[in-house]
């Protein structure tokens, strides 16, 4: 049974053994070629799981279709496995770090509890007193409770959580060997690795399955592809790959190069002339209205027509964003049927000093992509570059954002929390470009973006650095992570501060270093809100703030 101690134990050396043993087994499988006998020679550990692979893999000599499903399938299972450990791990020194600042213990069983001093301490708060000094420790000591308490009911349930997660990547690791036993044994052979050499043609069938598979299956399966097949399917199938979670960021941006220009072209072949039929549709009204036109300048639409020029707006706002993306940093993500745009800018081809996502704020749209919205994450990137640091930066729109009210009100916690998850996938599928230790992780959240960004956070997100740029509200169950630098930036006067007195924010909370833009200025209320998330030309001392905060 997994226990919190061996947790720990994963962050330094998280491949137990069964997962070493499936490691030195796709090594040998893939070294070997065909001699798969001189393979299970080399197999030197012990146990069940070592004797029946060892056992199973001697009969397959020349069994070169069933050596690769074998493979395959060890490849899935290992890059699961490999993504749920590194999750798991980053979790874990999380974990530990917020046990030690919020004054909590946990034992190996994964109990968390207040530490005793504090427990004996609160018992002292009822004790009268008119001593300065000692009311000014009381009220101390009911404050550091207090949040002691917070963050042990958000601690446990991380705790439980990751425990649970552990012991199924365990169980499905386990159970993923005993597939390969019964591959080798019984000689079958997928589908997937039957005539799969690194130069078979691959069809589209086979990349529409990828789908039903996770990122790191996703993965697995594009790093056992030749470069042949993979500029085959680059090529071929760019609707698939161009969104598809698993497949490397640089493939996914070069694919959606190819759908953007498609896009373009399809929208200019069905709509040639889009002011064109807004306008007779204008004109059509005008007629229609009459008096009421000719005497108030007040058009009255029809229902139908009210919805072809909806329909005729959103299809010129997507138009506008593709043209843009394609022009400048590209996207790694582009379905503008399911109204989600992540864009990208920075050099995906090399490893960063800094991968960075942004989340943007309240009433982002697709027609922000049409230039307005990228404009910070570019200046961070040149600006970088400046300073001899490289950058990526990920700016996510991945669905219907944030609204003032109804579907996604900023308002909402369980809105935020549903978007936040989104921006939490983001982060994992970061993880799995590999980047290293060297690559600093930051978030940047603008106004409601914050919110999303802790709900997050809550979810088990781990960065190096959280920057808050006019931040709403935080979610409840949000406890910082003292691993994480956190900073908010803002223009003095911003009116998102009239949050303070009734919610957390970035703003009264001291965990957020706070940085005041242009302190001698009363900057409006709405402008200075709007000006921190924008670009150099009107908001360089908030650049500035960014770059002092995450340059190295």
């Amino acid at each position: 049974m997994t226990n919190w101690a061996h947790l720990r134990e994963w962050r330094d050396t998280p491949l137990e053994d069964a997962y070493r043993e499936a490691q030195y087994l796709q090594t040998k499988l893939e070294l070997a070629g065909n001699d798969i006998i001189s393979v299970m020679r080399g197999v030197s550990s012990e146990g069940h799981t070592a004797d029946a692979l060892r056992g199973s893999l001697y009969v397959l000599a020349n069994e070169t279709d069933v050596a690769e499903t074998a493979l395959t399938a060890l490849m899935h299972a290992l890059n699961t496995a490999a993504e749920s450990v590194e999750q798991i791990a980053l979790e874990v020194g999380a974990t530990d770090a917020r046990i030690a600042a919020n004054s909590l213990t946990i034992d190996d069983a994964g109990n968390v509890e207040i530490q005793e001093w504090l427990r004996k301490a609160i018992g002292s708060v009822n004790v009268s007193t008119d001593i300065p000094a000692q009311t000014s420790y009381l009220a101390g000591i009911q404050l550091m409770y207090g949040q002691a308490k917070r963050a042990q009911a958000f601690v446990q349930a991380t705790v439980d959580r990751l425990l649970q997660e552990a012991q199924e990547t365990r169980d499905r690791l386990k159970s993923s060997l005993a597939e390969v036993v019964s591959i080798c044994t019984n000689k079958r052979v997928s589908a997937e690795a039957s005539g799969s050499s690194t130069t078979t043609i691959v069809s589209r069938h086979d990349v529409e399955q990828w789908g039903s598979y996770g990122p790191a299956e996703v993965r697995a399966i594009w790093d056992s592809l030749g470069e042949e097949q993979r500029r085959q399917i680059l090529s071929s199938f760019p609707d698939i790959i161009g969104n598809l979670p698993g497949i490397p960021f640089a493939v996914r941006k070069e694919a959606n190069d190819q759908n953007l220009q498609d896009f373009i072209e399809k929208s200019y072949s069905a709509h040639p002339d889009l002011e064109a039929e807004l306008q007779r549709i204008q004109d059509e009204a005008k007629a229609e209205s009459g008096t009421a036109w000719s005497r108030h300048g007040v058009i009255s639409y029809t229902e139908e027509q009210a919805q072809e020029i909806r329909r005729l707006e959103d299809i010129r706002e997507k138009r506008k964003a593709a043209e843009y993306l394609l022009e400048s940093g590209g996207a790694v993500k582009f379905d503008p049927d399911n109204d989600s745009v992540i864009a990208v800018n920075g050099d995906l081809k090399t490893t960063p000093d800094h991968v960075i996502s942004y989340v943007p704020g309240t009433s982002t749209d697709f027609g922000s992509f049409s230039s307005d919205i990228t404009l910070l994450p570019e200046a961070i990137v040149a600006q970088l570059q400046r300073l001899d640091e490289s950058a990526v930066v990920f700016t996510i729109k991945d669905g219907p954002w944030s609204t003032w009210a109804g579907e996604g009100a900023n308002s909402s916690p369980n809105e935020m929390r549903e978007r936040g998850e989104r921006v939490y996938d983001l982060q994992r599928l970061i993880q799995l470009e590999d980047y290293g230790d060297q690559t600093q992780t930051s978030v940047i959240g603008h106004s409601a973006g914050v919110t999303k960004l802790s709900a997050a956070e809550a979810l088990g997100m781990v960065v190096d650095e959280s920057i808050s740029l006019g931040g709403s509200y935080l979610v409840d169950d949000w406890v910082e992570n003292p691993n994480t630098d956190y900073a908010h930036i803002q223009y003095k006067n911003d009116f998102i501060n009239l949050l303070d007195p009734y919610t957390r924010t970035p703003h009264n909370r001291p965990e957020f270093a706070n940085i005041t833009l242009e302190p001698h200025i009363i900057n409006g209320a709405i402008k200075g809100h709007i000006r921190v998330a924008q670009g150099p030309e009107t908001n360089q001392n908030g650049v500035d703030a960014i770059l002092e905060e995450i340059s190295n």
